[in-house]
């Protein structure tokens, strides 16, 4: 499986909720770009998601071996949803397209005041390049979650 966005709130449940509820998973892809401030992918994982409070309930069943699964069934993966192929080179981008069943999308900029390009970038073609990848990784089925905010008293 592939997700993106799980440095976020939606995507950090959706990743804890299925390691913990899926046994059979093979493995959850997490595309995840490196920060300005020069934070590689694998460390924004090791301390943004693993280690944030929505990973506690597994943490605590799992004790000792939440260390063991994360490292078995938690693969990170560098690319940019803003770039073709991730940013990726051909050959790794087509192994990862070797590896993927579904793809989980998460990911988008939720800053009310973003620059047009830059959210259309994220939140729109995002999702296309998404869309290509699951069509070269053999069509497998795209997930798209929405991380819209949304208000209201109607139930």
């Amino acid at each position: 499986m592939l997700v993106t966005g799980s440095t976020g709130f939606l995507a950090k449940v959706f990743v804890e909720k299925t390691l913990r509820c899926v046994d059979t998973i093979g493995g959850i892809h997490l595309l995840v770009r490196s920060r300005a401030d020069g934070r590689a992918p694998r460390q924004r994982v090791l301390h943004e998601v693993l280690g944030s409070t929505a990973f506690d309930r597994l943490r605590a069943s799992l004790g000792d071996g939440f260390a063991r699964l994360c490292e078995e069934k938690v693969h990170v993966v560098a690319g940019d949803l803003t770039r073709e192929k991730f940013g990726m080179p051909d050959a790794e981008y087509a192994a990862l397209c070797g590896r993927i069943d579904v793809v989980v999308n998460s990911a988008a900029t939720v800053t009310f005041d973003e620059r047009l390009d830059l959210a259309l970038e994220l939140n729109t073609f995002g999702p296309q390049r998404l869309l290509a990848f699951a069509r070269d990784a053999g069509n497998v089925p795209f997930l798209h979650v929405s991380t819209c905010y949304v208000c209201g008293i109607r139930s």
